[in-house]
């Protein structure tokens, strides 16, 4: 009986394009305090991480430390080229978060594993 409604089953083949393909994967950014994961995934779900941690001495001795994270999930689409447009993000509660981006050029050399997300710089990972 699953082998007839396996067979049954009609298959769509759907079109990535060469775009979501060349964003698809996972993109780090840091800073002194913070670092921050996108993953665009070939299908057109998104997740993120964040994470900040902070720490210093106490006047009166001894050292603090905080820390915090944050994971977001949702879906992406993208509209542009290879040098800048836009990624739309719409996140699982509804919340829409659009990034614009523009390679990231030195000296009339374009990096296109680099790249500026509203202002902020990051970089494809290899894994």
């Amino acid at each position: 009986d699953a082998e007839r409604i396996a067979s049954s089953l009609v298959y769509t083949k759907i079109e990535t394009s060469d775009l979501v393909m060349h964003f698809a994967g996972r993109w780090a950014s840091f800073t002194t305090n913070t670092s921050t994961w996108m993953q665009f995934y070939p299908d057109g779900t998104y997740d993120e991480q964040y994470e900040s941690s902070y720490s210093g001495e106490l006047s009166e001795g001894g050292n603090w430390g905080a820390y915090g994270g944050e994971n977001a999930k949702g879906r992406w689409t993208v509209q542009g080229n290879l040098d800048h447009g836009r990624i739309l993000v719409r996140l699982a509660n509804g919340t829409e978060i659009y990034y614009d981006y523009r390679v990231h050029e030195e000296r009339g050399q374009k990096y296109y594993a680099e790249y500026w997300f509203n202002g902020k710089l990051y970089s494809k990972s290899r894994d």
